[in-house]
C-alpha cells in the first residue's frame, strides 16, 4: 500500500468511524483485525470480560497481602 493510499480519504473515513465506534484509533485496518477489535469491544461491554469477571479476586489478594504488614506497623498505636 502506498503512502497516499494509506492516508487517503477512504482510510481516514474508516479510521474516524472505528474511533467513534471503539473509542480509539486502531493501527491496523485489515478486515480480520477490525473484526477482532469489534469483538473485543463488544465483550468488554458485557460481564463476560475476564478482567471484570475476576477483578474481585485480584482485589481480595491485594488486600490479603497488604493488611498484615499494615497492621504490624500500627500495632503499637493500639496497646
Amino acid at each position: 500500500m502506498s503512502t497516499s493510499a494509506a492516508n487517503g480519504p477512504e482510510t481516514k473515513r474508516l479510521r474516524a468511524e472505528l474511533a467513534a465506534e471503539l473509542g480509539w484509533y486502531p493501527a491496523d485496518l485489515d478486515d480480520k483485525s477490525i473484526a477482532r477489535h469489534r469483538a473485543d469491544a463488544a465483550r468488554k461491554q458485557t460481564d463476560h470480560d475476564p478482567a471484570k469477571k475476576w477483578a474481585h479476586l485480584t482485589e481480595l489478594a491485594r488486600q490479603r497481602e497488604s493488611r498484615p504488614p499494615g497492621r504490624a506497623a500500627v500495632a503499637d498505636l493500639y496497646e
